[in-house]
Formats: structure tokens, sequence, C-alpha cells
């Protein structure tokens, strides 16, 4: 690629994926930017473990941690907590990237010195692939201001369209949300709203798979799911993230009223917490908060999740 190839630390969450790991990392293993550690961070209690040792067995790249499932953002967080690359990005255990994945965003991080490097990428399905609904920026360099800042916070959050220097996730103590259906968000905004330059390269480098038990073909069949957000808003209450940023975030939960199928609920959440934070009264958002999650069979259809 013509620059230093520095160590780029790749953090891969991975829970009974079967045989959609060996695809993930046999993508990994033909990058043709070739400094790289791979994280697996190993929740699986079937066969996928005996899948990950064969990669970490014959290619020094390949690190295995065995822990117990908690989820793929605890899983994120342990591998950030390991990393040692410059660099960080994420990748799911079920999808693939393009071969010049890492080299393309190594490339524009180093020249242009950016917080965070964006690319874009694909869906698919089987046989079928199909562009990610991003809408179309050219190779753009930007320096962040609120109003950009406003307009693009909502768009490119998947971790894996990313890439970090490891000592701004640090220093800005980012994490990813714990007991949520979509624990990158809160990955994201606060990424963003620490970040003062970002750019995007307009290639497509990355593969995401939609299946059944893919979180965005959960969020298709049971919409209800964008509940989580309000998660994501808990945590930022609860770790006293910036007025800007929560207001921010507001404006992102906003976008969702239409999507969920609980419509009327949503918004009326949505309205007493807008009160709230009028108000400056956080226990009472937190409190609403925690009562819908404490309380929500019908909405999720899965275990409700515990909040602390």
């Amino acid at each position: 690629m013509g620059c230093v190839q520095d160590l780029i630390t790749v953090i891969i969450p991975a829970h009974n994926s079967g045989e959609f790991i060996k695809f993930a990392l046999t993508s990994l293993e033909m990058q043709s930017y070739e400094n790289f550690e791979a994280l697996i961070i190993d929740g699986s209690t079937d066969d996928t473990s005996n899948l990950i040792n064969e990669f970490v067995h014959y290619d020094h790249r390949f690190t295995s941690y065995k822990i117990q499932n908690l989820g793929p953002g605890f899983a994120r967080n342990f591998g950030i907590d390991k990393a040692k690359g410059k660099y960080v990005t994420f990748m799911d255990h079920d999808d693939m990237a393009a071969e010049n994945w890492l080299g393309e965003l190594h490339a524009m991080a180093t020249r242009e010195e950016t917080d965070i490097t964006f690319c874009s990428g694909f869906d698919f399905s089987g046989d079928t692939v199909s562009l990610i609904e991003l809408p179309p920026i050219p190779d753009s360099v930007y320096t962040l201001n609120d109003t950009i800042r406003n307009q693009i916070s909502c768009l490119f959050i998947a971790p894996w369209l990313k890439l970090i220097p490891r000592d701004f996730i640090t220093k800005n103590k980012l994490k990813f949300s714990l007991d949520n259906k979509f624990d990158d968000v809160l990955f994201h905004f606060c990424a963003m709203h620490a970040a003062k330059k970002i750019a995007f390269t307009e290639k497509r480098l990355y593969y995401h798979r939609i299946h059944d038990g893919s979180i965005t073909s959960k969020s298709i069949a049971n919409k209800n799911l964008f509940f989580y957000h309000y998660k994501t808003l808990y945590d930022l209450i609860l770790y006293k993230h910036d007025e800007k940023l929560i207001h921010r975030f507001m404006r992102f939960l906003s976008s969702y009223s239409e999507h969920v199928e609980s419509e009327q609920v949503y918004t009326k959440i949505y309205h007493t917490i807008s009160e709230y934070l009028n108000q400056k009264n956080d226990d009472a958002i937190l409190k609403t908060i925690k009562s819908l999650f404490l309380f929500s069979w019908e909405l999720f259809l899965d275990k409700p999740i515990k909040i602390n």
C-alpha cells in the first residue's frame, strides 16, 4: 500500500456461528494488509470453537479467548482491553471482508490523520448481494462541528465500517452497551461526539450477512426491538454524558417512532423522557427506562434485560 504497516486489531465476537465463522476468518486471512491481530472472543457452546482453533493453530495472527457468552457488547469491550494494535476495527462472526478492507482504511486513516475512518459495504444473504442502504458519500474528510455531527451521527453506525486509533478509544473511554440488541449505537454516538476529524471512503469493503439469526433479520421481523435504543439513552444518562450528546441522541430516537409496531407506546415514552430532560430530572428518566425493560415481555418477545 506504500505506507507503514501499523498493527491493526480486529475484534470478532463469536457465538455458535457454525460454518459462517470459517468464511469470516478466511476473508481476514486473505487480507492484502498483513499486519493485523484477530482477537476472537468466543462464547460458543457448539463446535464453533473447534473451527476457530484451526485458524489459531496455523496462523499466529489469530488469537482466541474463551469466555462466557455475555453478548457482543461485552465481547467487544473485552477485545478492546486485550488489543495491542495502533488501530482497532470490528468484524461480525458471520460476515466477510473484501481483500483490501484493512489496507484501504489504513491508507486513508494515516494519510488524513483521522479519529475515525469509515467505509461502506454490502448486505448479502445466500447468493443475493445488495448495497447497504447508506447515503452516497464520496471520499471526503470532515473537521467536525456540532452541525456536521448532527447531520451524520445517525449514519454508518456499524462498528465494522470503522477504523479507529486505539488511543482514541482508550482516551475517550469508549465502550459498547451491555444487555442491548444494538450494543454498537452507544459506542458510535460517543465516538462521533469525541471525534475532531473523520474521513469516508466510498469503496464498499465489507460484506454483512443477513440470515435468520442476525439482529438485522430479527429487527425486521420484530420492529419493537428498536425500543432497545432507549437502553442506549439509559447508558448515556447513567454515565452523565454531555448534554449536547444526549440531545443529539434524542433526535435519533425520534426518527424511530414510525418504525416500531407499538408506535403509541414508543411516542408516549419519548415525550415523557423529553419532559424529564427539560426538567433535568435524570433519576426519573432512568426509572422510566428501567420500568420499560422490566415489564416488556410482550414488546420484545424475549427475556427482559436486567438493568442495574
